[in-house]
């Protein structure tokens, strides 16, 4: 079936575009600071073994875009798509740290959300979810809507939907 222009325009309107975090986030297990010293080749087995998080399937039924954004290294791009593709998490793109973030500015919680900022501000990303209270709080400053998420994705999913809802409506 074919559509108008003003069709697929009032659809697109609807769509929301969506920044999620990985690790704690889609995730159960976090990825701290001291896995980085370990060599990137244990690291990389222990990321392709975490554990989806409870409710991730929500993300399988949406029609909204999904953006990954992860203070992941770039180094580590393969064992996590291989890991999102496992669980068929769908994304339209996966952001990622650069490899020497962690060299140059250590695990600096004010640069580490200040990057992650930057990085929605630069997609329009409407909406975050993340594990990190630091950057919840700072994108809800920066009137991104944005929810912590704890143990059930599926929860924290509904209700960043409905503050966005609600941030549209005021």
């Amino acid at each position: 079936m074919l559509h108008t222009m003003e069709e697929i325009i009032e659809e697109m309107k609807d769509v929301i575009k969506i920044g999620v975090d990985i690790d704690g986030t889609l995730t159960k297990e976090k990825i701290d600071k001291e896995m980085f010293s370990l060599s990137p080749k244990e690291v990389e087995k222990r990321m392709i073994n975490l554990t989806p998080k409870n409710g991730i399937d929500v993300l399988l039924d949406t029609t909204h875009k999904i953006y990954l954004v992860t203070g992941r290294q770039e180094r580590y791009r393969e064992v996590t798509t291989d890991w999102l593709d496992t669980y068929g998490i769908p994304y339209i793109d996966l952001t990622m740290f650069p490899n020497d973030f962690y060299i140059r500015n250590g695990y600096d919680i004010p640069k580490y959300v200040g990057l992650k900022l930057d990085i929605h501000i630069r997609k329009n990303l409407h909406i975050s979810l993340d594990d990190n209270e630091q950057v919840v709080n700072m994108f809800n400053k920066f009137g991104i809507p944005t929810c912590k998420v704890d143990n059930n994705f599926r929860h924290a999913f509904e209700r960043v939907l409905q503050l966005r809802k609600d941030y549209k409506d005021k």
